[in-house]
């Protein structure tokens, strides 16, 4: 099976990675003013970068989406501090010494430091300031601003662009006349990955165009009635030129039981009874069968939603199948879904009917799948008395959400192409993410392994702290791959800050196991926070697996309390290179009125190709799309 595979275009940002991104020309080579310039050029150009919108939020946690990844590639909206927070991230890679956010009057702005000075840069309303002369070849600081306005309403060398339509200077500066200076850490989530596995009879479609699947986010209702000029019916938009908005998707699935049996027992992710021939699957004689299908995607599944809150959302996610029953008894095939949280199956639909011959079913499961990147369906194929039922021709649908500058565009000329497949780590591994919500209890405790000295309160302000005061509490977490072995492991917690006054010293400590807690190493060893209008810090470390193992331990040894902990795992499939399978891409576009298209096959087998695409005028860029043969 294709691991990652992803296609670049020379010249042309890719933010699949962010190692990716910055070994863009625009940033090689490049350090202190200059790089940061271009950063901030990076995310407020209407090519590549972002808008204002309201901001996206995590289905898991209610909270805003933080990680870079899926703000570059899946939304490419939101509002002042998450974009701000977004440009703090983007220092930090780039290798700039220092970043944080900070605020004025309801608006917050990234600040970085270089060339032994801070200086502020506001992504979301795209402006920074230049330092009067005879420094002005500097860009002020935060501090400089809010010290002398005149900077912003009297600006003599403003930025291109030099904020919003709907802002002006005169307003803008009024902003920065507040009392006191606020500053704020960042939070540098990585725990999204663009990674993902093409099975064979699947294909990926991305478009330009969005087809109205979106998400309507739970504070949408209430930010729709308080900022009416903001909103748009057809979703998230860019409210001046060039009034962008999303891109749509389509993950498809088609399977028609013509391959060998083995394939498809290799695909599913876990099987029982089954019987393939003939180009169906029914089950065993006499017994009930079934086989379960993930879906994991780096796009956010989204659907057509319901802004009137009347409705569940429909038109993202639809299985279809065709089956034939042998006989008129009460046999049926029925369609469940994995609740993650309560790790149960529950049934969607049934289908069957008291007869015999053909029949065909298609199901919505929108509601259960929009604002999800992973579910797993489990199929039942329930044969009673002598009769037999069997499915055929099973196809699932799956439409996502996508930045629209994420793609890679075609331009008038020749333009260079690569397609690459694998991981981050040169591997064929794929990955698996997990998210604990420690307020959660049912969660908490599906991962939780065991605990020393935890006092454990899902309604308190802390959540977990020791029960005896004078020692750290530990917690340990067990993580398994879902096939192979582990190769790679990203974690990540919400911990708790401390008050200036409490004077504490104490530490948050990360290990790592891999033979069942006899040793442990370190992953990361952070100091508590002193408190900076926000609750929590983050605390974060990647590690590679030192041996051939299939699970891990993950051990938290705290004195503060913790929110939540996230871990990306990867691991190296058994079944990849029995798999593996050709992929055809296509690209579409429209050229003087005219549709185009033009494919190019990769071999079995082959991880990366080039390939050119000549544009003789300026292109209407549709879809791009990789198709698993």
């Amino acid at each position: 099976m294709p691991v990652s595979p992803r296609i670049t275009l020379s010249g042309h940002p890719d933010p699949s990675s962010l190692e990716s991104l910055m070994g863009h020309s625009a940033f090689k080579g490049k350090k202190g003013q200059e790089l940061a310039i271009e950063l901030w050029r990076y995310l407020v150009s209407p090519e590549s970068g972002t808008y204002h919108f309201w901001a996206p939020c995590e289905r898991e946690t209610g909270m805003s989406v933080l990680d870079p990844l899926k703000l570059l590639n899946v939304f490419g909206f939101s509002v002042c501090g998450v974009q701000a927070n977004l440009l703090s991230c983007l220092f930090s890679f780039a290798g700039l010494e220092k970043a944080r956010n900070v605020q004025i009057r309801g608006h917050h702005i990234a600040e970085v430091f270089y060339d032994g000075a801070w200086h502020l840069f506001d992504p979301d309303l795209h402006a920074y300031h230049m330092k009067h002369p005879p420094n002005h070849g500097q860009i002020a600081s935060y501090e400089e601003c809010v010290r002398d306005p005149s900077l912003i309403h009297s600006q003599k060398n403003p930025s291109d662009p030099y904020y919003l339509p709907d802002r002006t200077a005169k307003d803008m500066a009024e902003l920065y006349k507040i009392e006191k200076l606020e500053y704020q850490d960042f939070c540098f989530e990585k725990t999204h990955s663009m990674d993902f596995v093409l099975r064979p009879g699947e294909r990926i479609l991305r478009s330009w165009k969005n087809e109205g699947r979106w998400i309507y986010f739970k504070d949408y209702r209430d930010l729709k009635k308080k900022f009416p000029k903001e909103w748009s019916p057809i979703g998230p938009w860019e409210r001046f030129s060039p009034y962008r908005t999303y891109g749509n998707g389509r993950l498809t699935l088609d399977l028609d039981f013509k391959r060998d049996a083995k394939d498809y027992e290799a695909l599913f992710l876990s099987h029982e009874n089954i019987v393939i021939r003939n180009g169906g699957i029914s089950g065993e004689k006499g017994k009930t069968a079934n086989f379960a299908i993930e879906f994991d995607s780096p796009y956010l599944f989204a659907a057509i939603p319901d802004t009137d809150a009347s409705g569940a959302p429909c038109g993202g996610s639809v299985v279809s199948f065709e089956y034939f029953k042998k006989g008129s008894d009460s046999s049926r095939i029925s369609v469940e879904i994995l609740d993650e949280r309560l790790q149960q199956w529950n049934e969607i639909a049934s289908f069957a009917g008291n007869f015999a011959g053909h029949g065909k079913a298609v199901l919505d499961i929108s509601e259960h799948v929009c604002n999800r990147y992973r579910y797993v369906l489990r199929f039942r194929i329930e044969s009673r008395g002598e009769a037999e039922i069997e499915m055929k021709q099973l196809k699932i649908v799956n439409f996502f959400i996508l930045t629209q500058s994420s793609l890679p565009a075609l331009k008038t000329g020749v333009n260079s192409f690569t397609y690459r497949s694998g991981a981050g780590n040169g591997e064929a591994c794929s990955r698996r993410i997990h998210c604990v919500d420690f307020r959660d209890p049912a969660i908490f405790k599906r991962f939780l392994h065991s605990s020393e000295n935890l006092e454990y309160n899902p309604h308190s302000a802390a959540i977990l702290s020791p029960r005896d005061a004078s020692n750290p509490f530990s917690i340990v977490f067990k993580l398994d791959s879902p096939s192979g072995f582990l190769r790679n492991i990203y974690v990540m917690g919400l911990f708790q800050y401390v008050l200036e006054e409490e004077k504490r010293t104490d530490r948050v400590l990360c290990e790592i196991s891999e033979d069942a807690g006899k040793t442990w190493r370190k992953v990361f060893d952070e100091q508590v926070r002193i408190y900076t209008q926000k609750w929590h810090f983050l605390a974060d470390a990647e590690t590679a697996i030192e041996s051939e193992c299939s699970s891990c331990l993950i051990r938290f040894t705290a004195h503060t309390g913790a929110l939540l902990a996230k871990f990306r795992l990867q691991y190296l499939e058994k079944d990849t290179q029995q798999l593996d399978t050709p992929i055809l891409l296509v690209h579409k576009w429209i050229e003087n009125g005219e549709k185009k298209e033009y494919s190019e096959t990769i071999p079995k087998g082959k991880m990366s190709e080039n390939y050119q695409i000549e544009c003789h005028c300026p292109a209407e860029n549709e879809s791009v799309e990789m198709i698993s043969l």
